[in-house]
C-alpha cells in the first residue's frame, strides 16, 4: 500500500462489456463497460461506506492521508474537509508505523469501527516488498472525522506451517490488504486477509495466499475477540495463530505469487456467498460458498477478464449495502492511481444457470444453548429448494453425520449424547444432488449433578 506500490503483473483494463458462462452450472454473469470515478482515485485500500441518515458516507486512504466523501449516492459524492485524523494512540511503535483505513463498520449508536491495515519496519533504501505488516481497530464518534487506535486484532506467526527454504533467504511480510465482510444473518464479522512471505535477494512476495478470521458481531471487533480458520475450526487465537488458506493461487516460483485479493458478499439472488477475486498471474475469478462457519468455497468461474485492479468492492447501487446484494451490482476496482490507473467501477448482471441449492436452516437449539447428559438433544431443521424437491436433510455435529431425516418436519432426537461442545449444523441435499450446509450452532452438554 504506498504510492508506488509494485505488482508483479500488469493487469489489463477492458473497457467494453462482456459476457462469461460461468464453468460450474452456478449462474453466468455480464459486465457493463467500465466508468472512471475519479473522485475516489485516493483509494489505497478496500472503501468503507456507511449510511448517514439520507447520505451515504465513504472513507478511503492513501497514506499519510484518510480521506472521506458524502452525498445521497455513489454518483454526487463530495470530499469533506478538514481530513480525517488520528489522535495519539497513533503511537507509532516500530517508529515508522503507517496506517490505513480499510472496511468500516457502524453500529446502533453511529459509533464507527474501522479495520486498520498496518506498515511496518522498511528497509532503507526500500526494496520492494521487505517491510512488515498487522491488522488493527480503530473506533470514531464523530462520523469519521478523527480516529482513535484500540489495538491489534490480527497478527501472523512467522513459525507457521508453509514456509518458504531456506529459510534465511525469506522474511515473513505479515498480514493485511483485508476485506471486511459483515454477515448479520449469522452474527459475525469475517476478516479475509493477506499473507506471505517476502524473497530477499529481490523483494518479491511468494506463497501468497487469502486467509480468514471471524468475531461476533456483539463483540464490535474488539482485540482478543478474533479467532482464525485453521484446521477446519475457528480454535486459533487472531495474535498469533496459525492460519489456512482460504483462496489461494499457483506460487512456482518467487515472482509468481499467488492470489491478490478476494472479496466477498451475500448474494440474495443467488441465496449464496460469493467470492470475486483475483490472482497475480491476472486470473480474475468468482467462487461460491453455502456456508462460512465451513469455508465451503467452490470455483464457480475464471473467466472473467483480467480488469481488475488491486482493490475491489461491489456494492448495491440502489440500497448501498456491501454486504447483501442482489441480481445487479456494481463493481469497484482501484489502485491508487498507480500506472495512471484511477478508480473505476463496472456493473455486474448475474443469470442463474440451472439447478439451485436448496436452503438449509438450524432452527433448534439456539446458539449457546446447554443440555444435560444422559437426556437427548432434539435438533429442529428448516429446509425447501425453489425449483425442486428437497431429497433429505442431514444432521452434523463438529462436522461428523449424526443423523438423517428424508421428509418434513425436518426433526432429529440425538440420544446418548457425550459430555462436551459441539458445533451443530444441518445439510440439505435436492432431488438432482445439489447440496447447502447451514450455519453452525454452538451448544454445551454437561453432565447432570445428582
Amino acid at each position: 500500500m504506498l504510492r508506488a506500490r509494485l505488482i508483479t503483473i500488469v493487469l489489463a483494463s477492458f473497457l467494453g462489456a462482456w459476457t462469461g458462462p460461468a464453468q460450474a452450472s452456478d449462474f453466468s454473469w455480464t459486465a457493463g463497460a467500465d466508468t472512471p470515478a475519479p473522485l475516489l482515485d485516493s483509494q489505497d485500500a478496500d472503501a468503507g461506506v456507511v449510511q448517514n441518515g439520507a447520505n451515504l458516507d465513504v472513507q478511503t486512504a492513501l497514506y499519510p492521508d484518510w480521506h472521506r466523501y458524502r452525498g445521497s449516492s455513489l454518483d454526487n459524492l463530495a470530499e469533506l474537509f478538514p481530513l480525517p485524523v488520528r489522535d495519539a494512540s497513533f503511537n507509532h511503535p516500530n517508529g515508522d508505523d503507517a496506517y490505513w483505513t480499510n472496511g468500516i463498520w457502524q453500529d446502533s449508536t453511529g459509533k464507527r469501527f474501522a479495520v486498520i491495515h498496518i506498515e511496518y519496519n522498511y528497509q532503507s533504501p526500500r526494496t520492494a516488498f521487505l517491510w512488515k505488516r498487522r491488522i488493527g481497530l480503530a473506533t470514531s464518534t464523530d462520523q469519521g472525522a478523527s480516529w482513535h487506535y484500540e489495538g491489534d486484532i490480527i497478527t501472523t506467526n512467522s513459525a507457521r506451517p508453509g514456509a518458504p527454504s531456506p529459510a534465511e533467504d525469506f522474511q515473513d511480510f505479515g498480514c493485511g490488504d483485508t476485506y471486511l465482510f459483515v454477515d448479520r444473518r449469522h452474527n459475525y464479522f469475517y476478516l479475509y486477509y493477506m499473507t506471505a512471505w517476502v524473497y530477499k535477494p529481490t523483494g518479491w512476495r511468494t506463497r501468497q495466499i487469502m486467509s480468514v478470521a471471524r468475531c461476533l458481531i456483539s463483540a464490535k471487533m474488539a482485540p482478543g475477540q478474533w479467532t482464525k480458520w485453521s484446521g477446519g475450526t475457528w480454535t486459533q487465537l487472531g495474535i498469533g495463530g496459525a492460519e489456512d488458506a482460504v483462496f489461494e493461487g499457483k506460487y512456482p516460483t518467487p515472482a509468481d505469487s499467488g492470489t491478490d485479493s478476494a472479496v466477498v458478499h451475500f448474494n440474495t439472488y443467488l441465496n449464496a456467498f460469493v467470492a470475486i477475486g483475483h490472482d497475480s498471474d491476472g486470473t480474475c475469478w468468482f467462487r461460491t460458498a453455502s456456508s462460512l462457519d465451513s469455508q465451503n468455497w467452490q470455483l464457480a468461474d475464471d473467466t472473467f477478464p483480467q480488469r481488475l485492479y488491486w482493490y475491489n468492492w461491489p456494492i448495491d447501487p440502489v440500497t448501498h449495502d456491501r454486504y447483501e446484494i442482489g441480481q445487479t451490482f456494481r463493481l469497484y476496482s482501484a489502485q491508487a492511481n498507480v500506472e495512471g490507473k484511477g478508480t473505476k467501477y463496472c456493473t455486474l448482471t448475474l443469470s442463474k444457470n440451472g439447478n439451485s441449492t436448496p436452503s438449509a436452516h438450524l432452527i433448534q437449539p439456539e446458539q449457546g444453548a446447554k443440555s444435560f447428559t444422559p437426556g437427548p438433544v432434539t435438533l429442529i431443521a428448516t429446509s425447501a429448494d425453489s425449483d425442486g424437491s428437497v431429497s433429505k436433510v442431514e444432521f452434523l455435529a463438529n462436522q461428523k453425520k449424526i443423523g438423517e431425516v428424508t421428509t418434513a418436519p425436518y426433526v432429529f432426537i440425538w440420544k446418548a449424547v457425550p459430555v462436551g461442545d459441539y458445533r451443530l449444523s444441518v445439510r440439505a441435499t435436492d432431488n438432482i444432488g445439489a447440496a447447502s450446509e447451514s450455519a453452525g450452532v454452538d451448544i454445551s452438554v454437561i453432565a447432570l449433578v445428582q
